[in-house]
């Protein structure tokens, strides 16, 4: 690197500097408008509300004269701050349960060695676990490997392992449809928790589309959804017909909304293409289009609607929303099936979600709450606790089997890129000591890098240190198993340098 592109790269530097502090100036500035707090953001002000008042500090110790804390490996900086400003320094009447080792949250924030460190009196927990037995398969495909566990799992089951005594442990369940499918087809009721996201799965998708057509039936999206879907199963002829001007239409008195010119956006735009199916659907108009069971179909639907409108006002909140589930959709499978007890579990899971989203705010109305899941549905901050029915057995993230211990355990997919992840650094880093650290360099020179990041990365071992946090979530999983442990994957492994092959290198240990 020459000084002159050395400066270039700094001054880069700078201006993201620049950014991202105009940015955090009016982040904060949303905080103070709408008071809704990150959980990162709400620790500092209650250390700042304790730095102010002192008296905090008491009245939650009279309330509270003893706290006990697990996982506290996990713990960030800022939470043991917030444990010493209350409970004093040192701490007095607060008990912790953790081990340093199995810390999985490095690179979110946790810092075992600092949350653990200053007890006034320390047990160890010395344990004689015996090691699972361990059993190792590499298959062609996912679907092969899906196949394989499912096949698995319920030879457990025949040998009279309880269903809630088998899970399936994930880095992350956000995308684990293969597997989950995989059980359902051989009758083995199945759900999945953790980091999944309850208001992205398919069933709930289906529900919460019967309630946007209640309150907004010209969001044709999820209007499309329910007319496509296995209670109206429409077909796409009938779904034309209804996306068209009817046949014979009733000329109103009055235009709804003014006729484009004949220029605008080159003489294609349709000015009523946002309302038609709505109103196709509503007023009927073209039924007289449709064959004969669709037009029973879509007429039967209008009047449940109406119904459904009746009720939103009538009957108390849950009351509705089990009666438009209960008379618009269909089950998902037979009565009994593993498919069908899994749509009844994600209904009672979202319907649980909205009730507490209701009491957050009573004032919201359905639409309200309608447009807060439709923008939970794309965060990566939804979770889903384990299942409390019997009878499932369980697709779990490695955080949500903290504490657990199963019979059975599988850990699928352990190939480098999934489990363990490939680490991909942010677009920037932040170094205490360094600054601002640009990832990629968008200069005339060839290297992709900026000089500083590849830098950081060298001197810290950053990718090392991730690969070592992957590794002890690996090692975890394993010990959450009592009897046997499967390991898979799929496809030819790796070299292993850029991430281990766990697979195979359990297979070499052995």
């Amino acid at each position: 690197m020459s000084p002159e592109e050395l400066q270039r790269q700094y001054r880069r530097e700078v201006d993201l500097a620049k950014i991202l502090h105009r940015l955090y100036v009016e982040y904060v500035e949303l905080l103070a408008r709408s008071a809704v707090v990150s959980e990162s953001d709400a620790i500092l002000l209650a250390l700042e509300a304790l730095h102010a008042r002192p008296s905090i500090a008491e009245t939650m110790r009279a309330r509270f004269a003893h706290a006990f804390v697990d996982e506290m490996q996990e713990a960030t900086v800022a939470q043991r701050t917030l444990l010493d400003a209350t409970y004093g320094t040192p701490l007095a009447n607060v008990t912790f349960a953790g081990d340093g080792s199995a810390a999985t949250s490095l690179f979110r924030g946790a810092r075992p060695e600092e949350a653990l460190a200053g007890s006034a009196r320390t047990i160890r927990l010395e344990l004689e676990r015996p090691a699972p037995a361990y059993a190792l398969h590499r298959a062609k495909t996912l679907a092969d490997e899906a196949a394989y566990v499912a096949d698995r799992v319920r030879d457990e089951i025949e040998r009279g392992v309880p269903p809630e005594e088998i899970a399936i442990l994930f880095r992350s369940t956000a995308d684990v449809h293969v597997y989950l499918d995989a059980l359902l087809d051989r009758g083995i009721p199945a759900a999945a928790a953790g980091d999944a996201n309850l208001f992205a799965d398919r069933r709930a998708l289906d529900a919460l589309a019967l309630l946007w057509n209640v309150w907004n039936p010209f969001a044709h999206a999820w209007l499309l959804r329910t007319l496509s879907g296995r209670a109206m199963a429409l077909s796409d002829t009938s779904l034309a017909v209804l996306c068209t001007d009817p046949p014979n239409p009733q000329v109103a008195l009055f235009d709804e909304q003014p006729e484009a010119a004949p220029t605008q956006r080159g003489g294609r735009w349709d000015p009523k293409r946002d309302i038609r199916l709505g109103w196709n659907v509503l007023r009927g108009e073209s039924d007289a289009g449709l064959d004969p069971i669709a037009r029973e179909r879509v007429q039967r639907f209008r009047t449940l609607r109406a119904g459904w409108i009746a009720a939103m006002t009538e009957l108390p909140f849950a009351a509705f929303v089990r009666k438009v589930w209960s008379e618009g959709l269909a089950l998902d499978g037979p009565s009994g099936s593993a498919r069908a007890k899994l749509q009844q579990h994600v209904l009672r899971r979202l319907l649980e979600r909205l009730l507490e989203l209701r009491r957050n705010d009573p004032r919201a109305t359905l639409g309200d709450l309608l447009a807060e899941i439709t923008a939970r549905a794309e965060s990566d901050c939804e979770r889903c606790s384990p299942p409390e029915d019997r009878g499932f057995v369980q697709l779990l993230s490695i955080d949500a089997s903290r504490g657990r211990s199963f019979a059975f355990v599988a850990i699928p997919d352990a190939r480098a890129g999934s489990f363990p992840r490939w680490y991909v650094p942010d677009a920037f880093l932040w170094s205490p000591h360094l600054g601002m650290i640009p990832r990629e360099n968008a200069g005339s020179t060839g290297a992709t890098r900026t000089a500083k990041f590849s830098y950081y990365l060298y001197r810290t071992k950053a990718r090392d240190r991730y690969n070592a946090q992957e590794r002890c979530a690996f090692e975890y999983a394993l010990t959450r198993a009592r009897g046997t442990v499967l390991v898979t994957a799929c496809g030819s492994p790796t070299r292993g340098l850029s991430a281990p092959e766990f697979l195979e290198e359990l297979r070499n240990a052995r």
